[in-house]
């Protein structure tokens, strides 16, 4: 009696959890993916201005960012099946991720380095699945397909030097 009791729970445990991924884990894994994107080009740039110091993190981001686009890919029909659902629903176009890395200690222009999750699952789709490539462009002006918000304005490179005199001309 005891073994078919357990054999019964065994074979419910395995229905139960054998299901296919809920939406949460794939939204999960992409937020996941941008976030290493944004860690790898935060620890790229330190790398430049000091790179004894940031090399080594620079390098383990990176394999870190490359390791959740070959999980992406590695379930690309399920992903693939997500996304497609997901870019049906208009409302994530009004929700803003940050899709490059900027320096938050500065003053920046949020336009400039965030993107409609809308925007974002599209850019996913065409550069992991369409186009098979290995990184997401860095910068948004980098990237191929048309977004939504850059009909509105052009997205323009902000830079260091750019905030400087933007704030010398605001003293003025």
């Amino acid at each position: 009696m005891r073994v078919l009791i357990t054999l019964a729970f065994l074979v419910l445990f395995q229905v139960v959890f054998s299901q296919n991924r809920s939406k949460d884990e794939f939204e999960l894994e992409i937020s996941r993916l941008i976030t290493a994107k944004r860690q790898y080009e935060k620890f790229e740039e330190y790398t430049l201005k000091n790179p004894d110091r940031y090399k080594q993190l620079m390098d383990s981001s990176y394999h870190s960012y490359i390791g959740y686009i070959k999980k992406l890919k590695s379930n690309s029909k399920e992903f693939k099946n997500y996304i497609n659902n997901a870019i049906k629903n208009t409302e994530l176009d009004k929700e803003l991720l940050m899709y490059s890395y900027v320096n938050k200690d500065l003053p920046f222009n949020p336009y400039h380095y965030t993107i409609s999750k809308l925007d974002l699952y599209r850019v996913i789709n065409y550069y992991i699945f369409e186009k098979d490539k290995n990184v997401l462009p860095k910068k948004l002006e980098n990237i191929e397909i048309s977004l939504k918000k850059n009909s509105h304005k052009s997205i323009k490179l902000q830079n260091e030097q750019d905030i400087f005199q933007d704030v010398l001309k605001n003293t003025n």
